[in-house]
């Protein structure tokens, strides 16, 4: 085995290690995508991935540097989505999302 073929053995094993467990995948893949709809002028928030994810959002209205964004979490099924409550100008942004805890 020459060099070249380890390297990629070695490559593909950590490859095989860092998806391994759902939340690694789910933290490389990220799950939670932002989409606006320019008809109501509103955004949505969308779970791609086959897993319940709780994301975590900022909201920040123009004007107010110096006041503190609104911060909401919200917990999405698989593959769902919400109509995201905030209305006029402004920007939001995912800050984090994790896994959904196992049920009891």
């Amino acid at each position: 085995m020459n060099l070249q073929s380890k390297s990629a053995a070695l490559l593909f094993a950590l490859c095989v290690l860092a998806f391994s467990n759902a939340a690694n995948a789910m933290a490389i893949n990220r799950c939670v995508r932002l989409v606006r709809n320019p008809q109501v002028d509103r955004e949505t928030i969308v779970n791609v991935c086959s897993s319940c994810v709780i994301a975590k959002l900022e909201r920040r209205r123009p004007g107010n540097e110096n006041s503190a964004p609104t911060l909401r979490s919200y917990t999405l099924p698989p593959r769902s989505s919400l109509l995201l409550p905030f209305l006029g100008p402004g920007v939001t942004r995912v800050l984090g999302e994790t896994a959904c805890s196992k049920a009891r």
